[in-house]
């Protein structure tokens, strides 16, 4: 019976067009099950047309094994898998059969338009406070000079505005160094490391500039009070005051570590952003 209906299959796929000429069929399977040639007739009787052709460069990859009281079978095709259980092969065989012929008469997916694609990446810079200047570091310069026994050093930063936040930019992919400043502000400063076709969003949040400046002097008060405070038992001083130098130094000490700590509260940010001020910010 079975050979009779293979044969009617074979004698039936001559007169059907070619239309999936350029796959294959390799097909292996356990002794219980039918063989590849009944396999190739049922999936062409499926789509309406001749399934396979041996010299195709492509093959559907049939696979059917007996794991037991069970039976497993896996069909690839383009890059695809399809895997089939069963408790017997001809529960399997047929899945795969229907599978297959599913999968040869797919519509195959439009080409994608071609356009030019741009390289470039997408900032946006994002702020919370007023009259914040982002700018693009180009470069550093340090020259130093002296005058008789005084050596002067002069550190330059070179930079160009580019736009006040918020505000999109524009960059050619790589390394790119930008800075936050304002008015009243203590400039945030940062590198980004920009990859092709990246949209990158950023926090910028400039520090606070008298904060910086009033920790700047807290710190040189402490210092020369605690220098002071140092010096004066080994100056041997007469009219010395009992117990200034205890206060010269304790009170210098809360004046290096205050100035350090309003310093360092006065710094500012400018980091990609996070999440959660995504989410609950605007642009």
């Amino acid at each position: 019976m079975s050979v009779l209906f293979r044969a009617s299959l074979v004698f039936l796929g001559l007169g059907l067009p070619q239309a999936f000429a350029g796959v294959g069929l390799d097909y292996e399977a356990d002794a219980s099950c039918p063989d590849g040639g009944r396999f190739s007739d049922e999936v062409s009787a499926r789509v309406g047309a001749l399934a396979f052709q041996d010299s195709a460069d492509s093959k559907a990859v049939i696979r059917i094994v007996a794991l037991g009281k069970e039976y497993m079978g896996v069909m690839e095709l383009s890059g695809g898998e399809k895997t089939i259980r069963g408790s017997s092969c001809s529960e399997v065989f047929d899945g795969l059969v229907a599978a297959t012929a599913v999968a040869l008469d797919a519509p195959t997916p439009a080409p994608a338009p071609v356009g030019p694609v741009s390289d470039k990446v997408r900032v946006n810079v994002h702020t919370s406070q007023d009259r914040v200047t982002i700018a693009q570091i180009n470069g550093r310069g340090v020259a130093t000079g002296s005058a008789g026994s005084t050596t002067v050093t002069v550190e330059s930063t070179y930079y160009t505005d580019l736009c006040e936040a918020p505000c999109s930019l524009e960059f050619e992919p790589g390394m790119v160094e930008l800075s936050a400043y304002g008015a009243g502000h203590r400039a945030a400063l940062n590198k980004f490391d920009l990859r092709p076709g990246q949209t990158l969003d950023l926090q910028a949040e400039p520090g606070n500039g008298l904060m910086a400046v009033g920790g700047y002097l807290l710190q040189v008060v402490g210092l020369g009070a605690v220098t002071t405070g140092a010096l004066l038992p080994v100056m041997d001083l007469e009219d010395l005051p009992t117990g200034i130098v205890p206060v010269l130094l304790a009170g210098g000490g809360v004046g290096l570590v205050g100035g350090t700590g309003l310093r360092f509260m006065s710094r500012g940010s400018f980091e990609e952003r996070s999440v959660e001020v995504a989410l609950g910010g605007s642009f």
